[in-house]
């Protein structure tokens, strides 16, 4: 092992960051198999680059996930290296892979499917597939979770990458507001929305009612630097639909 691979025909390992609306999924770092010991067959030795996506760093102890690898192998030194989230930063990653001939790092731990596309495409990863024995063995995840990391291709090339974080988006709502408009049941809970315009007529009733005599913001959503919106406006886009249309007149004040 060292830091970073000579670019042959496969040169990088990644470990692809997903958004998944499983809640069994919440926690990424359960996905990951605590290093075995090290035995006389599988003496492990050399220098070994990680990259992480930087937030990913604290929120998930890579630096103590790393202390434990190192200890369970003591001849192998692990060198921890953190990359920024966003898409345009993964393609100058690959863009350094190309000028220099080499990756930046042995494993890579981040990045959307999406983002891993260019590496995908040119054949530059390892695949887990040999690797996927023991606890990471297909049968040993969840299925749903899994797939979304499979690509068509002969076999023992299938997984150039693994899930390693799942993530559920969804809605949050101030209860003692929704009681003003009667959007809770007996028991004070949220009545379920079925349906986007349920959602938009609740905000809406919100919006138009004062509360402790103000007015309040009936919906607000984040449209920013988050994989979440992006994640879901593509599956609309996937189903045929579009995001962006004609605002239509309406009659809610300041839900947005």
């Amino acid at each position: 092992m060292h830091g970073g691979l000579d670019m042959k025909r496969h040169s990088v390992v990644t470990w692809s960051l997903v958004a998944s609306a499983l809640v069994l999924l919440m926690a990424a770092v359960g996905l990951m198999p605590s290093p075995p010991p090290a035995t006389a067959q599988e003496e492990l030795a050399g220098n070994m680059a990680v990259s992480v996506e930087a937030w990913m760093v604290d929120k998930y102890n890579m630096k103590d996930l790393i202390a434990r690898f190192e200890q369970a192998h003591p001849k192998v030194k692990v060198k921890l290296l953190t990359h920024e989230g966003l898409g345009a930063a993964y393609q100058r990653v690959f863009l350094e892979w190309a000028q220099t001939n080499k990756s930046t790092a042995d494993l890579y731990f981040g990045g959307l499917v999406s983002q891993l596309t260019i590496p995908m495409i040119d054949d530059l990863l390892l695949p887990w597939d040999d690797m996927m024995t023991g606890e990471l063995a297909p049968d040993k995840w969840i299925k749903g979770f899994l797939q979304s990391a499979w690509v068509a291709g002969p076999k023992g090339t299938n997984y150039p990458t693994l899930p390693g974080l799942g993530e559920t988006m969804n809605f949050q709502a101030n209860t003692d507001y929704l009681k003003v408009i009667e959007g809770t049941d007996a028991q004070g809970n949220p009545l379920q929305s079925t349906s986007y315009k349920q959602i938009m007529d609740m905000a809406c009733k919100l919006a138009a009612t004062p509360i402790q005599g103000k007015k309040i913001t009936g919906f607000e959503g984040e449209y920013g630097l988050n994989f979440a919106p992006d994640t879901w406006t593509a599956a609309v886009v996937a189903a045929g639909r579009r995001w962006w249309r004609r605002r239509e007149p309406t009659s809610c004040p300041t839900a947005r």
